[in-house]
Parts: C-alpha cells; structure tokens; sequence
C-alpha cells in the first residue's frame, strides 16, 4: 500500500496560519481585472455582514493565499480567475459568518495577543527576531490592515477551535478504526446490470407490458386556452379531415396559439409521459390508423393527434426494441429492474456456489469477471484508507456506500462466494480471493492525520450549519462579471 499523504485543498477548512501576505495588504494582484483591487468591492452579505473584497482585508488575504497554491495549475488565466475568486468568496462568507458568532457573544482577543501574532510572523522576523525596521517602514494604513486582518485571524480561529472541540476524538475510538483498517481483503466479482440481461428476460418484461412498447407515427396539434376552444378545432379538424396539415397551418398563423410536432414514430411511454394525469392517454392505443385521436388536455394545455400508422411490438426490429426496453427499465422502471437483476444475480450466486467456482459460472452466463484491489472497512471510501474500486471503477463505487458489501465481504472465508450484493442500479456476486495485514507504515502517521481530517469534517458541518440560504445573500455571480466586462471595456 503506498504511504498516504495529506492533501491540501483549495480552501483553508481548519484553523488559519497567520501568514501574512503582503501583496494583499498593499494592494495585491487582482488577477487581470485591473486597477478596481484599491476600492472596496461588495460580493455579498451574511446577514448583516459585507462580504467584500478591499485591500488587506480576510477576503483579500485568502485570495492570495489561494493564488499561490493554484500557480502550478494547468488551467487557463481566465479560468484560474473564476475558480480563484469564487474560492475567496467562499472562505470570507464563512469567516463574516464566525465573526458574526464573535460578535453576538462578545468575543474578543487582547491587544497584546494582536501584539504576539504580528511579532511572530515570518514576515516580520529577521535573524535576530523581530524586524522593527520593516514594521515601521509600513504606513500607519499599512500598519491598522495588518493588525485589523490579524485580529480577525485570531478570533476565527478561536471560534473555529471552540465548534471543533465541542466533538474531540478520543484515543479508544482512533483504536477502533485503526483496528477495523487493519485487515483488507480482495474479490472476484461479476456485475448484474441491464446489460446483463438476457434477451429473453427482455422479452419476457416486453410481453409483460407490451402496450408501452407500441409505437405509434402521428402528427399533433398543441393548443393552448379552454377545452371548449380544443373541441371546436377539433369539429373543424373532423368535417375536413382530409386535409389535416391545411388546417393545422391555418390555427398557427391565425391564432398564434397552435403548434405542431412533425410527425415521427414515438413508444406509447414517450407520449404518456407527456401527459401524466389526462386519464384518457391510452386512447391512443384505439384510435383507427388516418383518424385524430379524442383531446389529450394537461392542465391548460390541449393536444389532438392524427395518428397515421400504428406499429405493435410483434412487427418491430427486436434488437432495437430489446435496447429501447432496456433504457426504459433503467430510466422509468427501476422497482422492476430492481426484481429482474435480483433474480439474475441470485440465479448466478445459487450455480456458482454449487459449481465452487465463479469464473465457470460466468462463462456461461458471459458476465465479465473482474478483481478488485486490496481494501479495508472504508464506507463510502473515505479518503483516510485505500479505496474500493475494480477495474472498472464504476462498478464499486456504489457497493462501497452499502453496510451490506463490507458486512458480506469481511464475513467470508478465503475463496468463499457471496450471495447477491447490491451495489447501486447493479448487484454483485463476489468471490474472496485474498486476505492481508494493512502496511504498517499506515499507522505512522493516522493519529495525526484523523485528528486533521476530523478538523476538516467539523470545519465542513460548521459551514453547512451556519451557512443557511436565509442568512446568505449571494451575489457573486452578478458582481464578478461585471467586474470582467468592465474590464473587458477598459482593455484597448
């Protein structure tokens, strides 16, 4: 297993290192949006707190923050804007929102804790300790930024660390995850999806439900207003049937209120769909090929068909059909896909586990077989231990947010077939293949590791909690690109 390392996102999630970076303090790069950087700039509110862009402010200071970790990125400038400011953005409406907690609570730290941080910052550090000559080289502007963005660091982080120490992890419960990781164990699977069924399933569910497989070719005519206005078009439509387009044409330009579809083929589902609640849809079964069909109406909307020609399932091209019928399960009619994959996949596991062997059962149901990598109890693949995956990651992805894949993988003896898992639209069949101890070297760093991560969760469920829709005025979007189209107008 290779030795995992901690992985720094684009947003800070956890406590803020006081680094203090001068390019936003004076002004700072504002990434190819001009000279605006120098005023303040309004992208949003929490609550009663501007979320705003001005020079040395917290939203200044993340964005260059995050500039620096995006300089080996390989996306475009104009991209690298975007993700950029909407990343700064992000981090100041969560931080208005912890100063907004400070606030209401009246928390607040010392000068002389302003005092410390400042006077420990690298910026300000020489070889003999701190530069007073750099300090009182700034402005006083400069200066009041500095020691305004360090306040506000340091009562974020106390707000942060007071959320997060209210769920600390303790050493027993760290034990139980390390000893629930340190065994993993690899499969032999197949996969049991609609590819996977047979034809004469398919046919077998068509028959079942051969009306919405009809297919019929109709033009129609949509009508907007009352249903007594649906049926007078469609008396003039019935005395003059004979020229059904004519008249269609006529309503269009007349009234402005009809349209037509071209004709074209559909499945009795794709209409049916289209009309859920008129009660009267399957008529459309009935009516004699060259004749309209009665009013189909949803809501305020009317429809009239002229149906042309009518193609039952028995006289269609069957290989189309069975992939037609095989969307639909999966896209419509997932409590029947659900049964029909079920019985498959307990078909295989029944003749595997009489055979002992899964790869022959396979090959006579011509299911793929594919081998996993080597995993431990990681639900939902939590980024702290190896993931789930085969060599279709797909596959897995879905088995690994089930309680029932670990209960029945680690519950089985080595070379043991399992009975049907599912694993999201699919069920698996699986065989265990291999079990080992989790590399050592893991455990060298996990205490410290979960301890961050954990930080990192604490940090995403306070930002889920604080920040609600009802609080947040967002207006991101509208600020940033007028901010580049003044820019673009500015530009010679």
């Amino acid at each position: 297993m290779n030795k995992q390392t901690k992985r720094t996102p684009l947003y800070v999630g956890g406590v803020i290192i006081l680094i203090l970076v001068f390019l936003a303090f004076f002004g700072g790069p504002f990434l190819g949006l001009g000279n605006q950087q120098r005023s303040k700039i309004v992208f949003g509110r929490y609550r009663n707190r501007e979320v705003a862009y001005a020079a040395g402010n917290y939203f200044a200071v993340s964005l260059g923050n995050l500039s620096n970790q995006f300089q080996q990125s390989s996306l475009p400038q104009s991209d690298a804007d975007y993700v950029l400011w909407r990343g700064a953005f992000d981090e100041a409406l969560f931080h208005e929102a912890l100063m907004y907690l400070a606030e209401t609570s009246n928390m607040d730290v010392s000068e002389l804790a302003v005092d410390t941080a400042i006077a420990s910052s690298g910026q300000f550090q020489s070889a003999d300790g701190f530069d007073v000559t750099q300090w009182r080289s700034l402005t006083q502007t400069e200066r009041l930024r500095v020691r305004r963005y360090t306040r506000e660091a340091l009562i974020h982080n106390r707000v942060l660390g007071d959320i997060q120490s209210g769920i600390l992890i303790g050493a027993p419960e760290i034990k139980f995850i390390e000893d629930a990781a340190q065994q993993e164990r690899q499969i032999r699977f197949v996969s049991i999806g609609t590819a996977q069924l047979a034809d004469i399933d398919m046919e077998r569910y068509i028959a079942e439900n051969r009306s919405l497989f009809v297919r019929i070719r109709s033009t129609r005519l949509e009508l907007s207003g009352t249903l007594n206005e649906a049926e007078r078009v469609r008396d003039r439509l019935e005395e003059d049937g004979s020229n059904f387009t004519r008249i269609l044409q006529e309503y269009s330009v007349d009234g402005g209120e009809a349209s037509d579809s071209p004709a074209g083929w559909y499945y009795f589902y794709e209409l049916a769909r289209q009309f859920p609640s008129a009660e009267n849809v399957s008529s459309l079964l009935e009516v004699p090929e060259g004749r309209l069909s009665e009013i189909i109406s949803e809501n305020d909307q009317h429809a009239i068909f002229f149906v042309q020609e009518r193609l039952p399932v028995e006289e269609q091209n069957l290989t189309a059909l069975l992939s037609d019928a095989r969307a639909y399960l999966r896209n419509y009619d997932t409590v029947s896909l659900q049964d029909y994959l079920a019985e498959v996949a307990g078909d295989v596991a029944a003749d595997s586990q009489r055979n002992n062997s899964l790869t022959e059962t396979a090959k006579s149901y011509k299911l793929a077989i594919e081998e996993s990598s080597y995993f431990s109890i990681n639900f939902a693949n939590n980024e702290l231990f190896p993931t789930v995956e085969g060599e279709s990651a797909e596959i897995l992805e879905g088995a690994a947010n089930s309680e029932d894949f670990f209960l029945s993988i680690f519950s089985l003896q080595e070379q043991e077939i399992s009975q049907p898992i599912a694993a999201g639209n699919s069920y698996i069949v699986a065989q265990l293949t291999g079990i080992r101890t989790s590399d050592p070297e893991f455990y060298e760093f996990f205490d410290s590791f979960y301890h961050s991560q954990n930080e990192r969760w604490q940090g995403d469920d306070a930002r889920r909690i604080l920040l609600k829709r009802d609080v947040v005025f967002d207006n991101f979007e509208e600020t940033y690109t007028q901010l580049v189209n003044n820019q673009n107008t500015q530009t010679p």
